[in-house]
C-alpha cells in the first residue's frame, strides 16, 4: 500500500494531563465485550462510511476493522473502548499496548457523525492515551490520512506531534 497521503502522530504519554475532558453525563464509557462484536464493528464501520475522506481506502479499512474485532477483541490484549448513549455504541477506539507497534490506535478514534462536535472524540482520544500509559507505554503512535479531521485537529491534542512515517508501516 502506498502511504503518500498518510501521516503518523506520536505522543509522549508522560505529558498526558491528569484532568479528564468533560462530556455530558448521559454518555457512558466502557470496555467492549465479545458478545458486542457485531455492534462494535457496525459502529466503527458507520463512522468510516460517513467520513468521505476514507472512501478510496474503505475496503482496506473495513478489513482492518473486521480483523481487529474478530481476532483481537476475544484475546482482550488490546483495549476496545466504547462510548454509549443508552444501549447504542456511538463511539469507539482501540488501543494496542504493544510498545513496538507503529500504530497503537489501529482503528482510529471513531464517533458516529450525528454525535460529532461534542468533544466525544477528544474524550475517547484522552481515554485511550491514558489507558496505554497505564499499560506501561512511554509513547503512542497513530496513523491517519492527511486532511481528515483527525489529522487536522484531533490528533494534535494532548501533545500529539507529527512524526516521520515509520518505515515498518505496511498497512493502516
Amino acid at each position: 500500500m502506498r502511504l503518500d497521503g498518510w501521516v503518523q502522530f506520536t505522543w509522549d504519554l508522560s505529558l498526558i494531563p491528569a484532568e479528564i475532558p468533560k462530556i455530558e453525563k448521559h454518555y457512558k464509557l466502557g470496555e467492549a465485550r465479545v458478545e458486542e462484536a457485531s455492534q462494535l464493528e457496525a459502529a466503527i464501520s458507520r463512522a468510516y462510511f460517513n467520513e468521505h475522506g476514507w472512501s478510496a481506502e474503505l475496503p482496506a479499512r473495513m478489513a482492518t476493522v473486521r480483523r481487529l474485532v474478530g481476532d483481537d477483541l476475544p484475546d482482550q490484549i488490546m483495549s476496545f473502548l466504547t462510548l454509549r448513549h443508552g444501549n447504542r455504541i456511538i463511539g469507539a477506539v482501540v488501543g494496542n499496548p504493544d510498545a513496538t507497534a507503529a500504530n497503537n490506535i489501529p482503528a482510529g478514534v471513531c464517533v458516529l457523525s450525528e454525535y460529532r462536535s461534542r468533544g466525544l472524540g477528544t474524550f475517547l482520544l484522552y481515554q485511550v492515551l491514558h489507558r496505554l500509559k497505564e499499560k506501561g507505554l512511554g509513547t503512542c503512535h497513530a496513523v491517519t490520512k492527511k486532511g481528515l479531521v483527525a489529522e487536522r485537529f484531533l490528533y494534535r491534542k494532548f501533545g500529539g506531534k507529527v512524526a516521520p512515517l515509520a518505515p515498518e508501516i505496511t498497512r493502516c
